[in-house]
């Protein structure tokens, strides 16, 4: 589990990296969720990763022989301040849903381009909307809950 999260954040981290509609200043870092001594901050986005419901992780043999996990992963991007996204500025709460959909993206893309022979497919389960932090309004985030299946043993 732990070499499947670490190659989904990396892809997550390229993907954005390398995505023309994000200035280089706002290109967000991707961090495990509720790391240690690590608290969203407005001046620069970020997307936090988590693998949720471990006890729902299935074993299985899939169709054509293979051992198989499904996985339940979030991704939260967390947005503060005013944004260009393509040109255009967008709040912290547009930009939010923006991320979403582009993570949502990136993983879709992942599972149909068999860029990793150890992801068998996967879905978009939900998509929240997007939900100010702490309360307030500087920050939002949208969390983006994905299942994939992968190969059991996943072996990066």
């Amino acid at each position: 589990m732990f070499d499947f999260l670490e190659y989904i954040k990396t892809y997550i981290q390229t993907q954005f990296a390398n995505d023309s509609q994000i200035t280089t200043a706002k290109k967000p870092n991707v961090y495990n969720a509720y790391q240690i001594n690590h608290e969203p901050i407005a001046s620069k986005p970020e997307i936090q990763v988590q693998i949720m419901n471990n006890n729902e992780r299935n074993g299985y043999t899939t169709f054509c022989g293979k051992k198989a996990n499904t996985i339940s992963v979030q991704f939260t991007p967390y947005i503060g301040g005013q944004m260009k996204i393509g040109g255009v500025d967008r709040n912290a709460q547009e930009s939010s849903i923006i991320f979403g959909d582009k993570i949502e993206k990136m993983l879709y893309d992942l599972i149909y381009s068999n860029g990793n022979e150890n992801i068998y497919g996967g879905r978009i389960i939900t998509t929240s909307p997007a939900l100010p932090m702490n309360g307030g309004g500087t920050i939002y985030m949208t969390a983006v809950r994905f299942e994939f299946i992968v190969a059991s043993p996943y072996i990066d």
